[in-house]
């Protein structure tokens, strides 16, 4: 599953258990008669509706992280799954032994559900995060290795460049080599001609 699509589908859950247990968790607030015709009687109404306002702030807590269209933090997420399994448990277990009406039997198989989702969807996020984190440490060790291949470039372009150099000194070292003996041999070549020069005058005076 993509981060979009689970990011929707925990919010979907995180939206119908909130619907669900605010609605539940007002129900016996605003009419107590109605919630107890179809729940059956109750002996301590306090109980009932100090419970029923825990539910209510857990659902209005679940509907307010469903219109953010974020991730569902894993504390929201522990909470609700819990509070689903402690619910289905107590309404699995008292209405079988006939302590409650047999209609928790529905919310029971509700609660279960539940917790399943945030269970599979808990699942679903950590393969996606271990996934994340195998994809982060392969662009990494890529980077590493273009930056390693960069490098060995760069030793090899400076070594080239400092190879070139050096043919260049020795290439003007020879040019200056070769000037300065051109110049001593025409000096020496000029010296003999003017002395030749000289001794036919001396014959010719003689």
């Amino acid at each position: 599953m993509d981060p979009i699509r689970g990011r929707q589908a925990q919010g979907a859950l995180a939206l119908a258990q909130g619907a669900v247990f605010l609605t539940l968790g007002l129900w016996p607030i605003f009419d107590m008669r109605s919630f107890e015709k179809v729940t059956g009687p109750k002996t301590d109404d306090w109980l009932v509706k100090t419970v029923g306002l825990l539910l209510a702030a857990t659902g209005g807590g679940l509907l307010y992280q469903s219109a953010q269209r974020k991730d569902v933090p894993k504390s929201l997420a522990l909470v609700a799954a819990t509070q689903a399994l402690a619910l289905g448990g107590v309404s699995s277990v008292y209405s079988l032994r006939g302590r409650i009406s047999k209609i928790y039997l529905l919310d029971a198989v509700m609660e279960s559900a539940f917790v399943a989702s945030w269970i599979g969807f808990q699942r679903t996020s950590e393969a996606r995060k271990e996934q994340h984190m195998a994809n982060n440490n392969e662009r990494m060790q890529n980077n590493q290795g273009n930056q390693q291949n960069n490098n060995q470039q760069g030793g090899q372009q400076s070594k080239t460049n400092v190879d070139r150099m050096d043919n260049d000194i020795k290439r003007q070292g020879q040019n200056q080599g070769q000037g300065q003996s051109g110049g001593i041999t025409s000096g020496d070549q000029s010296q003999v001609e003017g002395q030749g020069q000289s001794q036919d005058q001396q014959r010719k005076v003689g």
